[in-house]
């Protein structure tokens, strides 16, 4: 039988938080009238959640687990799967709601639906040391003549979002794009009229911008909910991390993992320098010695981030597979000033130990750890690309997607490579989107730009 409420909760260590984040929310909707259910899918969580989530189970509670790291968007979409609500809202493991903002946003949703016409979302608050503060996000859009022979379509196309500070307005507004932490849908237009997140998406990025621009592209709006009704968002632990002995170069020296600080300097291997934006404490993890072919060594988690010679970013995990396949990877040591590559020899456990990661303001994403080894944090930017091509295809198709693809930084031969196998991947779902599109996305951002709503760049 169909429940009115399904809360969709993906989550990676998030022990304790999880907990609170469920019980908080089960006891709001416990005195309301709403018949709802709580899905949480632990995804590739090494803590205690999945077993204290499983200590809560109910017949409202479900606690799904998966071994293997999903993306944040096929972690969802299992969950929705496993779920039976006839409106979707979706919260991640590290945030917390404002007293009575879900129960208050779902009769919102219900008795607005005409004319809301599509999502319904909750401020952010974007939590720090320093407190917080309540935003949303403004759209970003490129739309420009480019000529070129890597360019047949001469164009650059593309969508993004930044964050902007929220407009208080009652009871609620709309807006370009809006984060999905915090998001209300019915399941009708994610799941029968989208399709679900697409299958093919990684874990870096890209699921937000076909969210918010399909759904623009079919002629549904979003709107933002009127405070005080907010998610409180707190920095999620990512899991890419270094034993909190890794030893990090910065101008000043050598500082230890564990000592870096938000607004850290640390240096790069392309002689510059960047700060340090996020940290992500990662709690006990299996370490493991990284061994080079002259000794050099480091230690990171098996999910850590490496660079590897042919540009490609691999887990530890996946360079493990490849040693064992017989594949050679170099990896990059920044020596004497200058970038040299050498053979990975050896990964060799060394127990566990207290872990972190951080995240840094630099658009390579590497810094230097221990023996000069160029290692690299909490991203991805192969997975990055292949997500952001998915989203733009499905929400543009091949028109759209094609000259976007080739106007992202990196070689034309490789992002064709994706672009291809993206087209190969998503067509199906592609088509089943496009028969429901309603306007291009020139004309949408037009049509934004022409009812005030249009904050970003448009050329």
């Amino acid at each position: 039988m169909a429940r009115q409420l399904s809360v969709i909760m993906p989550y990676c260590n998030e022990y304790p938080q999880i907990y609170f984040t469920v019980c908080g929310i089960r006891c709001e909707l416990e005195q309301s009238d709403i018949d709802w259910e709580i899905i949480t899918i632990a995804n590739k969580s090494s803590d205690q959640g999945f077993e204290k989530m499983q200590r809560i189970q109910t017949d409202r509670i479900k606690a799904l687990r998966y071994d293997e790291k999903l993306s944040h968007w096929c972690a969802k979409n299992h969950g929705i799967q496993n779920s039976t609500g006839e409106t979707l809202f979706f919260i991640d493991g590290h945030c917390i709601l404002s007293k009575n903002a879900l129960v208050n946003q779902y009769k919102c949703f219900i008795e607005h639906a005409e004319e809301l016409h599509g999502t319904l979302h909750l401020p952010i608050l974007y939590m720090n040391e320093k407190g917080g503060r309540e935003l949303e996000y403004k759209l970003q859009a490129n739309i420009t003549e480019k000529k070129g022979i890597d360019n047949p379509k001469n164009t650059a196309h593309n969508l993004h979002y930044s964050f902007t500070r929220y407009k208080h307005t009652k009871p609620f507004h709309r807006v370009s794009c809006m984060s999905t932490c915090g998001m209300m849908i019915s399941r009708k237009l994610l799941v029968d009229e989208m399709g679900l997140w697409p299958g093919a998406m990684g874990i870096y990025g890209g699921g937000e911008n076909f969210i918010n621009f399909t759904i623009a592209v079919m002629d549904y709006h979003i709107n933002v909910f009127h405070r005080p009704n907010s998610v409180h968002h707190y920095a999620e632990k990512r899991g890419y991390a270094q034993p909190l002995t890794a030893k990090i170069k910065t101008p000043e020296g050598w500082i230890p993992m564990g000592e870096m600080q938000i607004g850290t300097i640390v240096s790069t291997p392309n002689k510059k320098k960047a700060a340090v934006i996020e940290i992500y404490p990662q709690g006990i993890k299996d370490v493991y010695k990284v061994i080079l072919e002259d000794g050099s060594t480091t230690a990171c988690s098996q999910d850590h981030l490496w660079q590897v010679y042919s540009g490609h970013v691999l887990t530890l995990a996946q360079l493990q597979n490849n040693l064992k396949a017989g594949i050679v990877d170099y990896i990059p040591v920044f020596t004497n000033k200058d970038l040299v590559f050498k053979q990975l020899k050896t990964i060799d456990y060394i127990g566990e130990a207290e872990c972190q990661c951080i995240l840094i303001d630099h658009p390579d994403h590497l810094y230097i750890t221990d023996d000069d080894i160029v290692t690299h944090n909490s991203w991805n930017y192969d997975d990055w690309v292949r997500n952001r091509i998915i989203a733009a295809y499905m929400y543009g198709g091949e028109e759209w997607a094609h000259p976007f693809a080739l106007n992202i930084r990196g070689r034309k031969e490789v992002l064709e490579g994706i672009y291809q196998e993206v087209v190969k991947t998503c067509k199906t779902h592609q088509d089943h989107i496009e028969a429901q599109v309603k306007l291009s996305p020139q004309e949408w951002v037009e049509r934004e730009a022409e009812e005030g709503r249009f904050q970003g760049v448009y050329k």
